[in-house]
C-alpha cells in the first residue's frame, strides 16, 4: 500500500496504529449510489477525490455491517457493530457526502436470524417479502453450513489418528465433501 505524504512522516508505530485505525473504519459493504464506474475507472487517487468532491451533492454512500454472533446474543452484536462506523459515518460526512447507515445484520452462529432482518431488507432494500424471506432463508442455510465444516474438522482433530470421524468405515475420506481438513495450527 503506498503512503500517502502525511503517513511518511510517521513513526513505525504509528504507521501500525494507523493501520489498525483504518481497518476497523473497513465496513463489510459500502455502495455508493449514483457513482458511475466510467467516471472512475483508471483515474489517480487525487482525480478520483476531486470527482467525489464535485459531484457530493447527488451521491449517497450506503454503509451495512453483517455481524455473527452468539444465537442469544444479537442485541450486543447490533450495538457493536453501530458502535464500529460512527468514526467513519462521521469522517465521510464531513466531505459532504450523504451516509445512509443501516441497521447492521446479525447472524447468529448457529443459524438464527432476528425477525427485524426481513422488516430491514423490505425497508431499505425494497425487497417484496418473499425475496426477504428467501434471503434470509440463504443466510440462514450459509451459517448452518459455516457450523457443520466447523463441527466437522473439530471432530476430524480431536479423533484418535486413523480412525474416521464423520465417515463410514472404509471410506477414504473422513468429511463429507471429500476434502481432508487443513490443520489449523
Amino acid at each position: 500500500m503506498a503512503l500517502s505524504p502525511i503517513d511518511q512522516n510517521l513513526t513505525r508505530q504509528e504507521k501500525r496504529d494507523e493501520e489498525s485505525r483504518r481497518r476497523k473504519l473497513r465496513p463489510d459493504i459500502l455502495v455508493i449510489e449514483g457513482l458511475e464506474t466510467a467516471n472512475i475507472r483508471g483515474k489517480s487517487t487525487e482525480e478520483i477525490r476531486q470527482y467525489l468532491t464535485d459531484n457530493h451533492h447527488r451521491l449517497k454512500v450506503h454503509i451495512l455491517e453483517v455481524g455473527y454472533c452468539g444465537d442469544l446474543n444479537h442485541e450486543q452484536k447490533d450495538f457493536d457493530k453501530r458502535a464500529q462506523h460512527v468514526e467513519l459515518v462521521s469522517l465521510i460526512r464531513e466531505t459532504g457526502l450523504t451516509v445512509l447507515f443501516h441497521d447492521p445484520v446479525t447472524l447468529g452462529r448457529c443459524g438464527s436470524i432476528p425477525a427485524s432482518l426481513i422488516t430491514l431488507m423490505k425497508d431499505s432494500f425494497g425487497l417484496n417479502t418473499a425475496q426477504a424471506e428467501a434471503t434470509a432463508f440463504q443466510l440462514n442455510r450459509h451459517a448452518v453450513q459455516w457450523v457443520d465444516r466447523m463441527l466437522t474438522h473439530r471432530q476430524f482433530w480431536q479423533a484418535p489418528t486413523g480412525t474416521p470421524t464423520h465417515a463410514t468405515a472404509g471410506n477414504r475420506h473422513p468429511t463429507p465433501h471429500g476434502h481432508r481438513p487443513r490443520n489449523p495450527g
